[in-house]
């Protein structure tokens, strides 16, 4: 893409000032990003840096993960992937160019194939130009937008790209390693700069420290932890930043920012002094934090037993409620019995007993409150007391609705059971026509 603002022609003319990648550093690279491996193929040990073979202790290899190559004296590493072809990883230099903060990302790619000696290139992919207010462009070479990979790259010219979602995560790409001789803008390292980069990409953190009056304050104070997750816990860093403020004050240095953050959400919940180091500066953070932790869970558990206690006591007068209407409803028809040789089949009589019958055989004839049903009949079958169906009957047709087993199934019962409620269902009738008449009278 063609530069199109003032900023994007400028870089674009100083990268062409830029010198290739020395001898040097190209040494320095293959001595740092270089993997040397070993793999095992048909029972013998390959060397994937010579291409020496020969035969090796082969558990004794996979059991210790590593190797000496006889012919070149190499250490490796043992690699279970025996199709192995290639590894990618990416270094990065920093350096300066008129007046601008350079990192040029170059991508390492080493080959590999059994009996032959390892090869590598070196690409340059990226070059992020950041000038002294932080703003930034970055040159990259194209990528194979077809891929579901944003680093897929193609190889091309270095030039200007379109910003995209993909391209912003180019830029937070965060090199194996850095080459040690780096040349820094003098407000990079009045804002802090030491040479450390923490978890971060060269290019991201000059640009925080630049423009970030916060990083620069947790870099230049020590509080590496806590900027190492400023990124993705940039809430919690701002709602705490006087605790943190407070801590540098008093030269604790936070040992671990997720745990420090977990610790604090606990001294608020117990409502102490977030501005107190007797309490934020703990010797041992770790300990103080379980200690809180402890504490808390067990006000919750204790919580919890009281609001199941209150749900107790609200099911309780809520069944006798229920129970009084219920029996209302249907209490003519609680003294019927029909049996089928063991199978006894009966109206539940109870609010408890719809939660029997429920908890026995897994369905919702209790949590859907089929007791409530005005125009429906339900009853239990059984064995020696043990429940196998329940049934549903309409009192106003007088059919089976359902009649379902454990798990909503129909048992082996099933048809039994059926048959047996429909040859009472006169039974059945007589009583509701009694209480109609009753009603009428």
């Amino acid at each position: 893409m063609k530069p199109k603002t003032n900023f994007q022609r400028m870089v674009v003319a100083l990268s062409k000032k830029l010198k290739p990648i020395s001898q040097k550093q190209t040494n320095w690279a293959v001595k740092n990003l270089s993997k040397k491996y070993a793999i095992v193929s048909r029972n013998r040990t390959f060397c994937l840096e010579c291409g020496h073979k020969w035969n090796e202790n082969i558990r004794m290899v996979e059991l210790t993960e590593k190797c000496v190559c006889p012919s070149c004296k190499a250490k490796l590493k043992y690699n279970s992937d025996r199709n192995i072809r290639y590894e990618d990883s990416y270094f990065a230099i920093v350096t300066t160019q008129g007046g601008m903060q350079v990192v040029r990302m170059f991508l390492f790619h080493q080959n590999f194939k059994k009996k032959q000696k390892s090869t590598y290139w070196i690409s340059e992919v990226m070059q992020h130009w950041i000038d002294e207010d932080g703003e930034y462009e970055t040159l990259s070479q194209p990528v194979n937008t077809m891929s579901n990979i944003y680093d897929a790259w193609s190889y091309g010219p270095l030039e200007v790209r379109t910003h995209t979602y993909n391209h912003h995560l180019r830029f937070t790409i965060n090199p194996y390693k850095v080459y040690p001789i780096k040349c820094v803008l003098p407000i990079i390292k009045r804002n802090g700069f030491n040479g450390s980069f923490g978890n971060y990409s060269p290019q991201q953190l000059f640009c925080l420290l630049l423009k970030d009056n916060r990083v620069e304050t947790l870099y230049k104070s020590g509080q590496i932890s806590v900027l190492n997750c400023y990124n993705n816990r940039d809430g919690l860093v701002s709602g705490y930043w006087k605790s943190i403020n407070i801590c540098t004050r008093h030269s604790y240095i936070i040992p671990d920012a997720i745990t420090w953050f977990d610790y604090m959400d606990l001294l608020r919940y117990f409502r102490k002094d977030t501005s107190n180091p007797k309490f934020i500066c703990p010797e041992n953070l770790k300990a103080a934090h379980d200690t809180l932790l402890k504490k808390k869970r067990k006000i919750e558990a204790e919580e919890r037993r009281i609001r199941k206690e209150e749900a107790r006591i609200r099911a309780e007068l809520a069944d006798k409620k229920n129970q009084k209407k219920y029996s209302k409803q249907k209490g003519m028809f609680f003294g019927l019995k029909f049996k089928a040789g063991d199978i006894i089949i009966q109206p539940i009589t109870t609010i408890a007993g719809f939660k029997e019958e429920a908890d026995n055989l897994n369905h919702c004839v209790y949590s859907n409150k089929y007791f409530n049903k005005e125009d429906s009949l339900i009853m239990s079958a059984r064995i020696n007391g043990k429940p196998i169906e329940t049934i549903e009957l309409s009192l106003t047709d007088y059919k089976i609705i359902q009649s379902r087993g454990k798990c909503n199934q129909a048992s082996e019962y099933h048809d039994k059971i059926i048959e047996t409620v429909r040859k009472n269902i006169s039974k059945i009738a007589e009583i509701k026509e009694v209480q109609n008449l009753q009603k009428t009278a």
